[in-house]
């Protein structure tokens, strides 16, 4: 990875509809400025939610998509840090990542 932070924007608080494609519909959306993708782990994405919802813990899965792909065709659900790498690899050309929670 390289020395630069990144922007991670989250997706949280809606649900995917099926209709004509995919959509994220009635969500809420926060970024967290300055992250560093070196440090950037499951866990990392998990506790960056966890602060949104003012620590409420729970069951929670988080995906994300190719850059500019619609969801509906490319929406990978995050399971370990090996995923993380591959999305970070996948906008390592952009100073942002996207994750659905």
């Amino acid at each position: 990875m390289s020395d630069k932070f990144i922007i991670v924007q989250v997706h949280h608080g809606g649900h995917f509809v099926f209709y004509l494609h995919v959509i994220y519909e009635g969500d809420r959306v926060d970024q967290f400025i300055n992250s560093d993708p070196n440090k950037m782990s499951m866990f990392e994405l998990r506790d960056l939610y966890y602060d949104l919802v003012d620590g409420k813990w729970g069951n929670i899965d988080m995906y994300y998509t190719w850059p500019s792909y619609n969801l509906d065709v490319w929406l990978i659900t995050i399971y370990s840090d090996a995923d993380v790498m591959k999305m970070l690899k996948a906008y390592k050309s952009l100073d942002y990542v996207v994750v659905y929670v």
